[in-house]
């Protein structure tokens, strides 16, 4: 391929030949691995997991659906790219030996439940495992690079699939010796189950229980078997088939719809594979606000005018008012009686009372709020008011966006007894 080549390994068993009575090791020593298939990379992303869509598809239920893949980077100057696994499946795998898992991005709830990709740089040569499935990268040769990079790209409805799936989920009990039977049973939807491990239990009819936790076992893996995935294995007429140990390996060159596509960009999109950055925190919540608190002075002073007004509404304040007045008016100058003179003798008429019209007085909402957090001058005004007899009360001045409060003010009243 332009970008290099990924091969399906298989490790030789040990195999001997007995040679005049003596024991020897034959060429394919223990160890020796075996390319089982192989194909070349066109594309410059390669995708394993269980989804339909993935460029290496291997069913079973420790692998996810999107479990890793391969992408390429580099200028397009450059005659070679380079090439990065990224990992994405929750059981990790193996890259060169060594397990890899996905990094642990934070989610907000401090349990390291999110999952991130973890990008990994190969080598030629470099070895993948997932679920001891082992592959193999190449890069393309040198001498062929440059006339690989000029050749024309594989058409986009175009790829080549290889898929891996245990046999005893496709042919129960075995194979049919006939080939076109086979092909049509892997041109047929098959049924697989979940990526629970609790849902790919041993396959097979289980016996009816006649007590009512059996028939609720017997339900739940009914439920099961709902949830599995259907899924076809062979799209045309000329797969490559072969049987590894107790596998199916395909590899198939299949006909790519657009909505196929697009499916696979989008699952194959850094967002759909969980790397996309996390969201902005919210913004701190604001401080909460103290409410002011009523002015004492304000309080007073409405309460005084309060009084003032009762005072000036009040029967008795008429009464003394229009007697004072009788008594007031001064006896005539040519009067002889002597007992009035001596009733009026020392008597002195009394100041006339000032007009009880209320008189509007403007009042700056700065100067009858003074400063109302100031809590050391509210005590001395409380104990003050309270001394002179007065009660205290909390009287709001109404808007408070109001700049100044209207307060009516009453003159003290002039009584004799």
């Amino acid at each position: 391929g332009r970008f290099g080549t990924v091969q399906l390994l298989r490790r030789q068993p040990a195999s001997t030949a007995t040679t005049a009575g003596s024991s020897t090791t034959t060429a394919a020593a223990a160890g020796d691995e075996v390319v089982i298939a192989s194909f070349g990379v066109d594309t410059p992303t390669v995708s394993f997991g269980r989804d339909p869509t993935c460029s290496v598809r291997l069913y079973y239920p420790t692998v996810a659906p999107l479990h890793a893949r391969i992408v390429f980077s580099g200028d397009e100057s450059e005659k070679k790219k380079n090439a990065f696994v990224e990992v994405l499946g929750a059981n990790g795998m193996l890259v060169d030996g060594c397990t890899v898992y996905p990094n642990a991005q934070d989610d907000g709830s401090g349990s390291g439940s999110g999952k991130g990709v973890r990008t990994i740089a190969l080598g030629n040569g470099s070895e993948l495992e997932i679920h001891g499935k082992r592959f193999r990268f190449v890069y393309p040769p040198k001498e062929m690079r440059k006339a690989l990079a000029e050749s024309p790209a594989r058409p986009a409805n175009r790829a080549l699939r290889l898929s891996l799936i245990p046999s005893a989920q496709v042919f129960d009990p075995r194979p049919s010796p006939d080939p076109r039977q086979n092909l049509r049973v892997l041109q047929s939807p098959l049924r697989i189950a979940g990526s629970s491990p609790k849902k790919n239990g041993s396959p097979g009819p289980g016996t009816p229980s006649p007590s009512p936790r059996g028939r609720q076992q017997d339900d739940e893996e009914e439920a099961d078997e709902e949830d599995g995935q259907t899924i076809t294995l062979v799209q045309g007429s000329h797969p490559r088939v072969v049987e590894e140990a107790k596998d199916l390996v395909i590899l198939e060159d299949v006909d790519i719809s657009a909505e196929e596509r697009a499916t696979a960009v989008d699952k194959q999109s850094p967002t759909a594979a969980g790397s996309a950055p996390p969201p902005p925190p919210p913004p701190p919540p604001a401080p909460p606000r103290t409410p002011r608190r009523q002015s004492l002075h304000r309080a007073v002073l409405i309460r005084s005018a309060q009084r003032a007004v009762w005072a000036a509404n009040s029967p008795a304040s008429h009464n003394s008012g229009s007697n004072s007045g009788s008594n007031s008016s001064t006896p005539s100058a040519g009067s002889s009686n002597s007992s009035a003179g001596s009733v009026l003798r020392g008597w002195q008429a009394p100041a006339a009372a000032p007009s009880t019209s209320p008189t509007r007085v403007t009042v700056s909402q700065a100067e009858q709020d003074d400063e109302a957090d100031d809590e050391t001058d509210t005590e001395e005004e409380e104990a003050e008011v309270r001394r002179l007899g007065l009660e205290v009360v909390s009287v709001s001045s109404g808007s408070e966006s109001e700049d100044e409060v209207w307060v009516l003010l009453f003159s003290p009243l002039s009584v004799s007894r």
